[in-house]
């Protein structure tokens, strides 16, 4: 009985935060970016195995592009970082007027 205490005044306690607008809105972008750093790379490496590297080894013909694997997962992998720069330049460009930014 006490551990569904806890777990009810846990619930609430995230309802609450999840109620006030900087915290909806840090949620949604934490979604937002998740959903994209999944999304993104599969693309990446699904476009440029198709498409973008035969057109490059057709074009230039090195030995590194021989492999598409190797190059389209390098391209996956630089879309990722791409995200993650993103993310980090939204979290530094938000204003810091939330709760806990007050309280300290």
């Amino acid at each position: 009985m006490a551990s569904a205490q806890r777990r009810s005044a846990a619930a609430k306690r995230i309802e609450e935060l999840a109620s006030e607008p900087t915290t909806a809105k840090a949620l949604a972008k934490l979604i937002y970016y998740s959903a994209a750093m999944i999304v993104t790379p599969l693309v990446t490496y699904n476009l440029s195995m198709t498409r973008f590297v035969p057109y490059l080894y057709e074009k230039y013909g090195t030995e590194f592009l021989e492999n598409p694997t190797t190059c389209s997962g390098l391209f996956a992998i630089l879309s990722v970082q791409v995200v993650l720069v993103m993310y980090v330049i939204s979290a530094l460009r938000e204003d810091g007027s939330s709760p806990a930014m007050k309280r300290e």
